[in-house]
C-alpha cells in the first residue's frame, strides 16, 4: 500500500545531519558529540553514512598517525 500522507507528518527516524527520512536499509552512522551527549542539541544521535562522512574524512588520517606512532 503506498504512503498517502506526506513525509513531512512520518514520524521515523530522521538523520541528524541533514534531517531527512532515514529509511530501512541506509546505511547510517552513531554519531557523539561531546558538547551535546544527550542529543538535545540536535548534532548526536543517528547519521546517514553519506552525512557523517565529512567528520570520518578528517579524522580517519589522525587515526592512522595515532595507530603508526610509538608511544
Amino acid at each position: 500500500m503506498p504512503f498517502d500522507g506526506r513525509l513531512e507528518d512520518w514520524d521515523g527516524p530522521r538523520c541528524k545531519g541533514c534531517n531527512e527520512l532515514i529509511e530501512e536499509g541506509q546505511p547510517t552512522t552513531q554519531m557523539h558529540f561531546a558538547h551535546d551527549p544527550d542529543g538535545s542539541l540536535g548534532m548526536s544521535g543517528t547519521w546517514h553514512g553519506e552525512c557523517s562522512r565529512p567528520y570520518w574524512d578528517k579524522l580517519t588520517p589522525v587515526l592512522q598517525r595515532l595507530r603508526n606512532s610509538r608511544f
